[in-house]
């Protein structure tokens, strides 16, 4: 055998490409090396327990009913003497997935408990995926969970009964007790506006307190979600906390009146679905870890809020290198220019200076004249992501005299905006389209994101993004006839463009060869 293929890295690497059949027929028969690391990779993650549970006895799957649906009771009708090969292959367990098949695995679980009392189910898991359940199998994730878990993720299924987020909730009375040392704690769920996950927020704040390893928590927007985020104030080790929300933006969590919420001081990333006013209240403290901050809100943000919050965050967060700010779109009519956000409202920022990415989606487009555009860019130098609104949800074509970016600030972005890799605004391209002489060249932009700004469709509008977009840079615009008409002829200008080049440099080179031969010719 090849030495390589001795190196523990190398072969690990190799095998993990390997189907689990051959690694258990094939790989595996080699030599003990082989065997061990195949084991280790077949074993690492598990989603079914029945191929360990068959290690140490019979066992039957019977079927019966719970709220009308149809699901199975795994349990033993005989056990083995020898446990030795299931106490080998457990041990090898990282990660388990106790997900939300119809397997009910608590009668064959009850067997085990009751033989091996005290005694880790599989010693080594470090990562813990929970379903919550009906009835009484909780007490299946109850089992699994040990001092050595370090990650714990919790998904709450669709279609819970109130009687199912009963049982679930009662799981979070273990999670401090059996898991002392949990550092990542994850919960999700498609279903945030029923009424019963509250049942879930109130279960969970008396626990994180008491997770003093934790280092990152998402968790749905409950309605106690500040008085959770106030218990995890003191954590010596949180930097991440993410309030998540996959459904629709109806239901934003509200700051109790007279809570007292400080962020925990070592807070790297913070992302939340919260008001901007609720939002001004967590940023009272000096915070110099936190560098990433995600605040989206359910309902549209006045230019005053948000300036109230740039100001708090620059005063709080001083290294902070990435901000996005969402708020959606409102019923609200638009009533003149004082309604959209102007690079004045964030200015606070600007005493940020290590800023990579910026982000704000708001209702109505933003105000950006060229004056402002170049100073963002000069107090932000290290700017990779900018996207100032590209899709203003609220904002029609009606009012045609705010100061949006036209195709010739395009040059401005180019120029001032020498490490942008990403950019996204609303512009007016229904104006004239400046000659390539006028134009200033991207540097290293990857992704143009236009969203809904309207253009005429024009072949002088392709002449112009193919000339200040480097090859390969991506537009991205919402369906329109007049972008689905220029962005195909974008890559072909590029081959054009590339083919003139190549042409250049051959005619350059052959003029040098000619001069060459000239002058040999004349000595």
């Amino acid at each position: 055998m090849h030495r390589a293929l001795t190196i523990p890295e190398l072969i690990h690497e190799i095998f993990s490409h390997v189907s689990t059949r051959d690694l258990a027929s094939s790989v595996s028969v080699v030599c003990k090396q082989w065997s061990d690391i195949s084991t280790e990779i077949i074993w690492r993650k598990l989603d079914d327990l029945r191929p360990l549970l068959r290690l140490i006895g019979e066992i039957e799957v019977n079927p019966y009913i719970e709220r009308g649906r149809g699901r199975f009771s795994c349990k033993f009708t005989s056990l083995y003497e020898d446990w030795s090969r299931f106490d080998f292959y457990s041990r090898h367990v990282r990660v388990f997935s106790l997900n939300g098949s119809s397997i009910d695995y608590q009668p064959a679980l009850s067997d085990i408990a009751m033989l091996r009392s005290g005694m880790a189910f599989l010693p080594r898991l470090k990562e813990l995926e929970w379903y919550g359940c009906e009835g009484d199998s909780w007490k299946s994730s109850v089992f699994m969970m040990h001092e050595g878990i370090t990650t714990f993720t919790l998904s709450v299924p669709w279609g819970l009964s109130n009687e199912g987020y009963t049982h679930t909730a009662q799981c979070f009375g273990f999670i401090a007790a059996r898991m002392s040392r949990l550092e990542y704690l994850h919960i999700a769920s498609i279903r945030y506006r029923d009424p019963h996950i509250s049942l879930l927020g109130s279960a969970l704040e008396p626990v994180v307190s008491k997770l003093t390893s934790l280092k990152s928590i998402t968790f749905p927007p409950f309605t106690n979600t500040f008085s959770i985020i106030a218990e995890m104030s003191t954590l010596p080790h949180i930097t991440t906390i993410v309030v998540e929300d996959r459904s629709y933006s109806a239901h934003i969590p509200s700051f109790p009146p007279g809570l007292s919420c400080s962020l925990p001081s070592r807070l790297g990333t913070l992302r939340a679905f919260t008001t901007f006013g609720d939002a001004t209240r967590l940023f009272n403290t000096d915070l110099p870890h936190l560098s990433d901050i995600l605040l989206e809100s359910g309902q549209s943000e006045a230019p005053s809020t948000v300036h109230r919050l740039a100001r708090l965050i620059s005063h709080c967060c001083r290294n902070i290198r990435e901000l996005q700010l969402t708020s959606p779109e409102t019923p609200q009519e638009f009533t003149g220019s004082f309604d959209c956000i102007t690079i004045a409202d964030i200015a606070p920022l600007f005493s940020c200076s290590a800023m990579e990415v910026l982000i704000i989606e708001h209702a109505f487009p933003l105000l950006l004249p060229d004056s402002d555009i170049r100073t963002l860019l000069i107090r932000w130098p290290a700017l990779k992501v900018l996207n100032l609104n590209s899709t203003p949800l609220s904002f029609t074509r009606e009012v045609s005299n705010l100061p949006l970016p036209e195709w010739k600030t395009l040059a401005t972005f180019a120029r001032y905006g020498t490490n942008l890799v990403e950019l996204g605004l609303y512009m007016n391209g229904l104006v004239d389209v400046p000659d390539n002489k006028d134009a200033y060249p991207f540097a290293q932009l990857a992704s143009l994101i236009v969203g809904a700004s309207e253009i005429r469709g024009s072949h002088d509008e392709a002449r112009l993004l193919s000339y200040i977009l480097p090859s390969g840079c991506t537009i991205t615009a919402d369906s329109s006839d007049e972008w689905e008409q220029i962005i195909p002829l974008i890559p072909v200008l590029w081959q054009v463009q590339a083919e003139e080049r190549e042409a250049k440099k051959e005619l350059e080179r052959r003029v040098v060869e000619l001069e060459a031969q000239l002058t040999s010719a004349r000595n």
